[in-house]
């Protein structure tokens, strides 16, 4: 959240520097390697965002940050005005938008899981990176023969837990 405006000159005036906080999937959060490759949760977290050719879009940070910029930019000013530690406030800020983006994919229930995902969540409950072709073609198999899913996790940005809890952030200047 970079600041504008006269929130910013009084940042730079309070510090001697145009800080930022960054907040999101930070360069070093990935999933388990996946064909010998780390996967950037930050990649799974876009592809969330905004959809693919298979999935659709499943909004939950922009809707996090539409919900909650001007608590954010309120929270900064309040706490600009009891503190001279600019650092301080804006690791608070960070912290603050970190667990309203969690709430987010915690509360997120726009567009639902399909049957098919459903069901691989029953069968690969910790791991979602084994499934294979094959198994997405039996699950679709399984759902057509009328096999219902067992679990009641229908939230389609919580599987392992691996995206909420990898959301970060970092404070530096404007240049970082």
């Amino acid at each position: 959240m970079k600041k504008t405006g006269s929130l910013k000159a009084a940042l730079e005036k309070l510090s001697g520097k145009a800080n930022v906080v960054r907040v999101g999937f930070l360069e070093e959060a990935t999933y388990p390697n996946v064909d010998g490759e780390p996967l950037p949760v930050a990649q799974v977290a876009y592809w969330n965002e905004y959809g693919t050719k298979h999935s659709p879009p499943r909004p939950f940070f922009r809707k996090a940050v539409k919900e909650n910029k001007d608590k954010w930019v309120n929270a900064i000013k309040t706490l600009v005005a009891k503190s001279q530690d600019i650092d301080k406030v804006l690791n608070t800020v960070g912290l603050l938008a970190q667990e309203d983006i969690a709430q987010s994919i915690r509360d997120f229930n726009d567009v639902l899981n399909s049957p098919i995902t459903l069901l691989l969540k029953d069968r690969f409950p910790m791991n979602p990176q084994d499934i294979t072709l094959k198994d997405v073609r039996q699950a679709a198999t399984d759902i057509k023969k009328g096999v219902k899913p067992k679990g009641e996790h229908n939230n389609p940005l919580v599987w392992t837990g691996n995206m909420m809890n990898r959301i970060s952030y970092e404070v530096g200047d404007d240049e970082s």
